[in-house]
């Protein structure tokens, strides 16, 4: 707890809005904080008067509620809200209440905690204006209320129920077999690669993604077959990727084929692609 290191003027208490962003990649984020106050706050919040936050209503639903966020520009949410792909971005807005007897705590009160889901860059049509919209971490949560009659795959690749191994001993391994390569060419969604792909079999890294600085970005279309150097991406790179070096991780369509190509069959986990010639549920023993 933040302690009081001078007295107060006023016998009103004193209170003031924290905002932090953390992104950026998550072995070693970054972090940009503001405070409305009219100074700095513990050597690290930023002091931004002409912060604003509209929090969304706490009525225990969580329908399409935003919190709204509206800074002037500086390089961060520049950045932010350029239009390009960045890393998922957490926000946390807290309130401070300071007390009015010296050496007491301060009280903080965490007012909300989501990430950053869409972004405005000129808001009400004025160039320095910054608008940072933020959705609670529960609206992201995925609950399935029923089971899907196809046979796409619901595991995601690599990870648990696809199991983990090598395309040899019968399961992906991503993580193993993500090479790292240089981009040498953006033209719009499309990125050359300085040195050739070498994979399995030709469509591996097709549905898979590219990954730099803690953004990644899906790989729409790959064939290692026709040129082993190109991705296309559902999303256009930062500028600044140009000459660097980023991973490019296999993927996987979640069809029977591709899980075949994987020579994992034996975890496909699709529903409705066939049915059992036993069903517990409906027959006491195998006919």
């Amino acid at each position: 707890m933040w302690t009081l290191v001078k007295a107060l003027t006023s016998p009103q208490k004193e209170s003031f809005l924290l905002v932090t962003f953390l992104y950026g990649d998550p072995a070693s984020p970054s972090f940009a904080r503001y405070t409305d106050r009219s100074e700095d706050w513990a050597g690290e919040f930023i002091s931004t008067p002409t912060l604003q936050i509209e929090l969304p209503k706490n009525n225990g639903a969580f329908d399409d509620a935003v919190c709204n966020i509206k800074l002037a520009s500086d390089d961060f949410n520049d950045r932010l809200t350029d239009g390009l792909p960045t890393s998922q971005c957490s926000v946390t807005v807290q309130e401070v209440t300071l007390p009015i007897v010296i050496g007491e705590s301060a009280t903080i009160l965490t007012l909300f905690t989501g990430k950053v889901s869409s972004t405005i860059r000129n808001e009400g049509g004025r160039a320095n204006a910054r608008l940072i919209k933020a959705k609670s971490w529960k609206q992201f949560f995925k609950v399935r209320m029923g089971m899907p009659a196809d046979h796409q795959c619901p595991f995601m690749f690599g990870r648990i129920g696809c199991e983990s191994g090598t395309v040899a001993g019968g399961g992906p391994n991503p993580l193993g077999a993500s090479p790292s390569r240089t981009i040498s060419l953006i033209e719009g969604h499309k990125v050359t690669l300085s040195a050739v792909l070498t994979p399995s079999f030709p469509t591996e890294f097709n549905k898979g993604y590219i990954e730099k600085d803690g953004i990644k970005i899906d790989i729409r279309e790959f064939d290692g077959a026709v040129a082993a150097d190109v991705l296309y991406l559902t999303r256009q790179p930062p500028t600044y990727w140009l000459g660097e070096v980023v991973v490019v991780n296999p993927g996987c369509n979640k069809s029977i084929e591709n899980c075949r190509l994987w020579n994992n069959e034996q975890n496909f986990g699709g529903v409705g692609y066939g049915i059992p010639a036993y069903n517990p549920n409906f027959e006491d023993t195998p006919s």
